[in-house]
């Protein structure tokens, strides 16, 4: 049963997301997945119509809504130990470049 979830919502160029997406379900999630701990993994784009949801207007708030990413884990600690700042650090270059893509990112 998973006791943690991390969520994180961005935005995409049209320009090379379809190999970002690639990379995301074929690479980057199966890699995730295989750290102990992590139970799921589920990615969508947001299809609601616009001006439905609710956003905040201050200004320190990412505002990516496009797409959502999310992981459950074991234990909510799994998802922060190491943290995500510690994980990219250790990333190769593809992988950080492929980060880089998102935009907004919350």
């Amino acid at each position: 049963m998973d006791r943690g979830i991390r969520a994180v919502w961005y935005d995409l160029p049209e320009h090379g997301r379809d190999e970002y997406l690639s990379w995301l379900h074929d690479v980057h999630i199966p890699r995730v997945l295989s750290r102990p701990g992590y139970l799921w993994a589920a990615h969508v784009q947001n299809v609601a119509r616009q001006n439905r949801l609710a956003h905040t207007n201050d200004p320190s708030v990412p505002t990516g809504n496009q797409f959502l990413l999310l992981y459950g884990a074991a234990d909510p600690h799994i998802l922060v130990d190491p943290s995500p700042a510690e994980l990219r650090a250790k990333a190769s270059a593809e992988t950080r470049g492929m980060m880089d893509r998102r935009i907004s990112p919350r």
